[in-house]
């Protein structure tokens, strides 16, 4: 994320201030802002599916060494979070053991924060570019131009080609938006 940070930033004042003037000049605000409950539901579907895959990962060596502790096991077997190779020992269940563990485990906990929460935010991004689809049709609707419409809806299908090769598809949008 640090790497494409400035690419985020830059798609986000971009959207967020689209999305602000669409709601100010909207004829059809409430229609727009319906969607967002879906959104929330999303994101909040997403960040606890995201919070249990991260547990289940800090918990399984923790488990399964109480698992292989109550069953009585010889050699146990002390597993990380994340299975690597590491230039110094790991002596389970020595400091270097632990200590790895601990990092690993710590390490988790940003890890979780990064991916719910940019994860989210393209959700949102996401959204924002759906109700500019909806706000170009609702304009191209509204001047009952059926022709004109017709190559609004082919010219948003293939919008994902046109953000990736230039901003004719933006600029169109503000026309119609107008």
């Amino acid at each position: 994320m640090m790497i494409n940070r400035k690419d985020a930033n830059e798609l986000h004042e971009i959207l967020d201030l689209w999305f602000t003037k669409l709601l100010t000049n909207s004829p059809i605000p409430n229609s727009i802002l319906s969607g967002l409950r879906i959104l929330r539901y999303l994101a909040w579907s997403f960040t606890i599916f995201v919070f249990i895959v991260t547990i289940n990962y800090m918990a399984s060596p923790i488990i399964s060494i109480i698992h292989q502790n109550f069953e009585h096991v010889n050699s146990i077997k002390y597993s990380l979070p994340y299975p690597g190779v590491y230039p110094w020992s790991i002596d389970p269940p020595g400091l270097s053991y632990k200590l790895q563990l601990f990092i690993e485990l710590i390490a988790t906990v940003p890890l979780f924060c990064v991916t719910a929460g940019i994860d989210s935010l393209f959700t949102m991004y996401g959204f924002q570019m759906s109700e500019n689809y909806h706000m170009a049709i609702y304009a191209c609707d509204w001047h009952r131009n059926r022709r004109f419409m017709t190559s609004v809806l082919i010219m948003l299908t293939q919008k994902p080609l046109t953000l990736t090769a230039c901003n004719f598809a933006i600029v169109s949008l503000d026309i119609f938006g107008a």
